[in-house]
């Protein structure tokens, strides 16, 4: 029986145990002992593996009894390093998780943040309730106390704690370090939760005479912090887990079109979170007899992620930045500076800091990576088809609440009135105000149509609604009347070609006969409209005006 495919799980010793398929990392331990730095950081997007990793750690350094844990790694990378023995099991871990931080006031994301202080406190209980000072701070931390300044020091005192009972330092694991960060800034709250990140790593982190080492996690880098360059697949490990599961080279191919093409250090890795559920869903079906593209080739990672940074990058984009969001979707690429020292704090001036802020989550990826003049400059590109997805939905959201935001009367007056002109006007006064790309889609142009549609008063909107020999793109429906409106659109690359598709939607119109359906309920007066789009243009013709 061939080993199941891990989805979700991030706790290593239960991945090991329940015969799931692990893509072996254990190697960054010995990149860990080697480098002996005292802190080190972990950087990649969500879901690229790091919570697994910082697991993994976990339970090779942690004392536990009887060294139980050291057969979760026989077999692996790690036993090849021939001082692990002097390693495994032998110190107390401090073990943090801040994922689940992410809450709407400054109050309630600090509390989490105690919750997760306090708990920690508690799975040491024994070194703690057994240390003899600071027993009113050490009371207020297991009550969970909401008061920040009770928990400034708490991992530095942990560790002394712990380094009293074990005799032995301590080692510090951080996960996801910056997301209090990042959800306090799009929270309006980031100066306040920045000031307590900053002194709870600095008192835990910096001349802790009771630290082995640190390992902190995070999409964001860290000034004077040596990173290490782990996580994420390889060429070799996609292919790896394809050819076990018998799976062939056209859904190998696949996982690269779609989820490939993120380079960390001129290392090429796919996202892993990403390749394993298309994975799944392949070997699902391939046992079923059913492999199907559209089933296993998905967008699971935006569909676990907000999204936020696209989303502020449009929702703030000027001209200029909108121009070369346009050459990214259109395959090509941008050069810039990577600023390595960026926090939130510098999305505020998007010139600065934005590009590097897209290639730190995950939306984009260096190529030609060269030094110049001290700074580090590269070709930044949209990596796969799944990310330049997320792009479209982001951009497609954004073009809903310009929509919510125009005044539509003018709009539905045009309609009411048939005035095919001014109703031509008002629609690319609206698509002014959207993004501008050149990967321009139907489904773009139809959700605009019928965002704007389906608000119209008095009236009762159908997509796609099939009638006489097809469907039409969107019909209106007078509520108490006999009027019905029908909208058929085009979508043309060039300009000069608008008439004529205009013309040809309206001649659709008619030859599929998509009037038949309101004639055979009594509508006594069809309006029929034929739209063409060009990018942020569009022209109607009216029936009668032909």
């Amino acid at each position: 029986m061939k080993k199941r495919l891990n989805i979700g799980i991030e706790n290593f010793k239960k991945l090991m145990e329940g015969n799931y398929y692990y893509v072996d990392q254990t190697d960054m331990i010995r990149e860990l002992l080697s480098e002996g730095d005292a802190v080190s950081l972990i950087t990649r997007p969500r879901r690229f593996g790091k919570t697994l990793g910082l697991s993994m750690l976990r339970y090779f350094f942690e004392l536990n009894k009887d060294n139980e844990n050291e057969k979760l790694f026989n077999g692996l990378q790690i036993t090849e390093y021939s001082h692990y023995h002097d390693h495994i099991g032998k110190y107390p871990v401090i073990h943090l998780s801040f994922k689940g931080t992410k809450q709407l006031t400054l109050e309630s994301s600090l509390l989490q943040i105690y919750r997760i202080i306090t708990n920690e406190y508690i799975r040491h209980i024994e070194a703690v309730e057994a240390y003899g000072y600071y027993e009113s701070q050490i009371k207020a931390i297991l009550n969970c106390t909401e008061d920040p300044g009770i928990y400034n020091n708490s991992l530095y005192l942990l560790s002394r704690i712990l380094f009293e009972y074990y005799k032995v330092p301590a080692i510090i694991l951080i996960d996801e370090y910056d997301v209090p960060l990042e959800n306090a800034f799009f929270r309006d709250f980031y100066d306040e939760m920045l000031v307590f990140i900053r002194t709870l790593l600095e008192t835990g982190l910096k001349t802790n005479d009771y630290l082995e080492f640190a390992v902190l996690t995070g999409c964001l880098r860290i000034s004077n912090v040596p990173y290490i360059d782990k996580f994420g697949f390889t060429e070799r490990d996609v292919r790896d887990m394809v050819q076990y599961y018998e799976l062939g080279n056209e859904v190998l191919d696949n996982m690269k079109k779609w989820y490939d093409g993120y380079y960390f250090n001129d290392i090429e890795v796919y996202n892993p979170w990403s390749v394993l559920n298309a994975l799944k869903v392949a070997n699902r079906d391939m046992e079923r007899g059913l492999l199907s593209e559209e089933n296993y080739l998905m967008p699971f990672w935006s569909n676990t992620s907000s999204n936020d940074i696209v989303g502020y990058l449009l929702k703030h984009a000027d001209d200029t930045t909108n121009g070369l969001i346009d050459v990214l979707l259109d395959g090509d690429s941008i050069r810039k500076t990577i600023k390595q020292d960026i926090t939130f704090g510098d999305l505020r001036d998007l010139k600065t800091g934005l590009w590097s802020f897209l290639y730190y989550t995950g939306y984009l990826t260096p190529q030609n990576v060269k030094i110049i003049n001290g700074e580090i400059i590269a070709d930044f590109k949209i990596p796969n088809e799944e990310v330049k997805l997320i792009f479209h939905k982001q951009i497609d959201a954004r073009t809903a609440e310009v929509i919510e935001d125009s005044k539509l009367d003018l709009v539905y007056k045009a309609i009411t009135e048939g005035d095919a002109e001014m109703l031509s006007g008002e629609l690319s006064k609206i698509l002014l105000k959207t993004i501008s790309y050149n990967d321009y889609r139907e489904s773009f142009y139809h959700g605009f149509l019928t965002g704007i549609l389906s608000g119209m008063p008095g009236y009762a909107m159908k997509s796609n609604d099939e009638s006489g020999y097809g469907r039409s793109d969107v019909v209106l429906k007078h509520i108490e009347g006999r009027k019905a409106i029908i909208f058929e659109f085009k979508y043309t690359k060039d300009e000069f070609q608008m008439v004529a598709m205009a013309k040809e939607a309206l001649d659709q119109i008619e030859r599929k006969k998509y009037d038949s359906d309101l004639v055979s309920e009594n509508f006594t007066e069809i309006t029929k409209y034929g739209i063409a789009f060009n990018r942020k243009k569009c022209h109607i013709i009216k029936e009668a005006d032909r």
